[in-house]
C-alpha cells in the first residue's frame, strides 16, 4: 500500500488503521495499538477480538501459538474460561446453536443416541444431582436416578465432518411419548436459527420407531414428517450397522427366516460355514 498517495503519512495511527482495514484485521491492530504496553492483566478483548480467537485456536493451536507470538492475543487458558462460561446444564444449548449459525452451514443431520451412565447420586451446589433431568419441565420419573444421557447432536451435511452436541438430558429409558416432544422441541430451536434439519439418525430401538410413529412416520414407503415450522419434511434413517445387528440376533435367536420367495435363512448354514473357513485357516497355517 502506497501511503503518501494516500495522505496518510501525517495523520494519527489509529485513523490510518480505520482507513485502510476493517473486520478482524481492523480489531486486531487496533487491540494491539491499545495494549502495546499494558501489562497483560490489564487488557481488556472486545467481543468480536475473542470470537477471532476462539475460532482461529479451534481449527488450529498450532497457528494461534503462531499468531500469538506476534500479536498480543489472550492467553489459552483465558479461551478456555470463556468457553468454560457456556452453560452446560441438561437440556438444550443455545449457545451451542449460536455457533452453528455462526459457521454459516444450513442443511443438517440430527444424531439421536442413548450413552449409559453410572447410577449415583451426589450432593453439588446446595442441591442433589443424578436423578432424571429433561432441563425445562418436569417429568413423571423426575425422582427417579438416571441410568442414560440422551444426547442430541448436530452434523452438517455439507462441508467438514464435525458434531455438535446441541443438547443433552439424563433419563432412565425415556419413553416415546417424551422423546418425540423432545424432537420436535429440537427441530423448532434449529428451525427458529434457520438451521434446516433434514435426515434424523438414530438406532432402531422399539422406542425409538415407535418415536417417529408418534411424529407422523406410519404408513409411508419412506420414513418421513413434516417439519413442525419449516415447509419440508424430515427424513428419519435408522443406523445400519445397528439394523444388521438386530437382523443377526433375531436370526440367531429365531434359528430360520424365510424371505419373499418363502426360501429358508437358516442360522445353522452361517454357524456350518464359520466352522468350514476356520478349518481352511488352521489347514493353511499348518502347511505354511
Amino acid at each position: 500500500m502506497n501511503f503518501q498517495n494516500k495522505n496518510l503519512i501525517e495523520q494519527e495511527p489509529a485513523t490510518v488503521m480505520q482507513q485502510c482495514f476493517d473486520g478482524n484485521l481492523l480489531q486486531i491492530f487496533s487491540h494491539e495499538l491499545k495494549h502495546k504496553d499494558t501489562a497483560r492483566k490489564g487488557r481488556r478483548n472486545s467481543d468480536e477480538l475473542k470470537k477471532f480467537a476462539l475460532t482461529l485456536h479451534y481449527y488450529s493451536p498450532q497457528a494461534y501459538e503462531y499468531a500469538k507470538s506476534i500479536f498480543t492475543l489472550p492467553d489459552v487458558s483465558s479461551l478456555r474460561s470463556w468457553l468454560g462460561n457456556v452453560n452446560c446444564n441438561p437440556g438444550f444449548l443455545t449457545d451451542v446453536l449460536d455457533i452453528c449459525l455462526q459457521l454459516g452451514e444450513k442443511d443438517y443431520s440430527l444424531i439421536i443416541d442413548s450413552m449409559s451412565i453410572k447410577k449415583s447420586t451426589s450432593y453439588e451446589n446446595g442441591q442433589y444431582t443424578g436423578f432424571c433431568d429433561y432441563g425445562g419441565f418436569v417429568a413423571e420419573d423426575s425422582e427417579t436416578i438416571a441410568t442414560e444421557a440422551l444426547v442430541f447432536l448436530l452434523v452438517p451435511l455439507k462441508g467438514p465432518c464435525r458434531q455438535f452436541p446441541i443438547g443433552y438430558f439424563l433419563v432412565d429409558k425415556v419413553n416415546s411419548r417424551v422423546q418425540s416432544e423432545l424432537i420436535k422441541t429440537a427441530l423448532i430451536l434449529t428451525g427458529e436459527k434457520n438451521l434446516q434439519v433434514r435426515t434424523i439418525t438414530c438406532d432402531g430401538a422399539a422406542s425409538n420407531q415407535s418415536c417417529f410413529k408418534l411424529l407422523g412416520c406410519e404408513g409411508e414407503a419412506v420414513p418421513a414428517f413434516a417439519h413442525p415450522v419449516l415447509d419440508y419434511k424430515v427424513y428419519v434413517t435408522l443406523d445400519i450397522c445397528h439394523m444388521l445387528k438386530l437382523a443377526r440376533n433375531a436370526l440367531a435367536d429365531l434359528g430360520k427366516f424365510f424371505d419373499k420367495d418363502n426360501n429358508e435363512i437358516r442360522w445353522e448354514y452361517i454357524k456350518k460355514n464359520f466352522q468350514i473357513c476356520k478349518m481352511k485357516l488352521a489347514c493353511n497355517l499348518a502347511t505354511s
